[in-house]
């Protein structure tokens, strides 16, 4: 079903798409930066911590803003906040890094929100499809980042600053003109933010367990990520694969299978494609920490396999909150994404970080191993979730 107004269906998911992929690029910068710096990783992990938990944290207050007709001033100020993440490299200072990252993180919390919200409207039958097709341009956008940063970083002598370029161009080619011929919301003039819907949604028990659920999958998550780097430079990887590789073929493989685990979401059970996708998960990602030595090949193949499976997770999950709660799509991606965000990025990173001063050898795995026993929990309350969820039986694309 296609929205009746003057923008369409699949020009719209698509600008969105592409602004969600210089989203996450952007995102995507500082566990490599941190690296390429030698920074330490307790302060990295802080610095980590504290800008998500306030940054994205303000998902909460864009989510209503957004659903009170604020959805593409969101959009457009996110994509040009994170452009903060190519001037890095320009300070050594710690205070000016952090307030570098918390623009991103801001920019990041005003976009999600807003972009998912509009993305989930599109379409009613194929509500998990363009979430998917959403989530997997930014999934793209974090696979490219590492490598295309590591390579413009060395290139141009830290000259990072060269990367706004394609940012301002997709923004101007894809991005605004869409916003542009958005249709303002009609109705009642925008009244402050409140927390109260967002501390409703816990009153809904299968909306707190997929909180739960999300939320730990997500420290898994994070963490990864931002450990990679470290975990291949200890274990004498090559740099193309310390630098950006292994992290382009672990995303990867969450790309791959993000459109086909919507597809079987929206026409089998999102439950189970979370359950199976949040095992296999567990399964690589401790096969990849404990197997030290191994080849290259094998490698990059157990990350990608790693990615695939842990990657569909908070997509389908987004999805399923969507099908649960209908009404207020700014308000459910921020509870699904801020909501879980912040706390996931200060827990995971933030803790890992500070885990890694408690070893000695092969620090960044080790802390990450600590940090995997969060798969259970996000198994548990997985399962718990509804096998079904009663479809929407009418379409409001604002």
């Amino acid at each position: 079903m296609t929205p009746k107004n003057s923008w369409n269906y699949y020009p719209t998911l698509l600008g969105l798409s592409i602004g969600h992929f210089c989203i996450d690029f952007m995102i995507g910068v500082w566990p490599v930066f941190k690296t390429l710096e030698g920074i330490d990783l307790a302060i990295a992990g802080l610095i980590y911590a504290f800008c998500s938990v306030t940054g994205e944290g303000l998902q909460i207050v864009f989510g209503q803003l957004s659903d009170k007709g604020f959805r593409k001033w969101l959009i457009i100020t996110g994509l040009a906040l994170v452009g903060s993440s190519t001037l890095f490299a320009f300070t050594e200072r710690y205070a000016i890094l952090f307030l570098l990252f918390f623009l991103v993180c801001l920019g990041s919390g005003a976009f999600h929100p807003a972009a998912v919200g509009l993305t989930s409207r599109l379409s009613l039958r194929k509500k998990s499809f363009c979430i998917t097709h959403f989530a997997a341009f930014g999934v793209m956008g974090f696979a490219f980042s590492q490598m295309v940063y590591t390579q413009v970083y060395e290139a141009f002598n830290g000259n990072t600053l060269i990367l706004l370029i394609p940012l301002a161009l997709v923004g101007l080619m894809f991005l605004i003109p869409q916003m542009t011929r958005m249709p303002e919301r009609p109705g009642r003039p925008p009244s402050p933010p409140s927390f109260k819907k967002f501390m409703e949604f816990f009153k809904d028990k299968d909306l707190k367990n997929l909180y739960r659920s999300q939320m730990t999958s997500q420290i898994i998550m994070w963490t990864t990520i931002f450990m990679l780097p470290d975990i291949l430079k200890f274990r004498a990887f090559p740099d193309w694969i310390v630098y950006g590789g292994g992290h382009f073929f672990y995303m990867l493989g969450g790309v791959c299978l993000l459109i086909p685990s919507g597809i079987i979401a929206d026409r089998f059970s999102s439950r189970s494609v979370i359950l199976v996708a949040s095992l296999v998960a567990m399964i690589l990602l401790y096969s990849f920490l404990l197997i030290p030595q191994i080849s290259e090949m094998a490698v990059v193949s157990l990350l990608f396999a790693y990615g695939a499976a842990l990657g569909v997770v908070s997509p389908v999950s987004v999805a399923l909150g969507h099908k649960i709660s209908t009404e207020h799509p700014g308000m459910i991606s921020a509870f699904l994404m801020g909501g879980v965000w912040c706390i996931a990025e200060f827990v995971g990173p933030g803790g890992a970080g500070l885990l890694s001063k408690l070893f000695e050898e092969d620090a960044a795995a080790r802390a990450l191993m600590v940090i995997g026993i969060f798969f259970p929990l996000s198994i548990w309350y997985a399962f718990k979730l509804p096998a079904e969820v009663a479809e929407e039986t009418a379409l409001d694309v604002e």
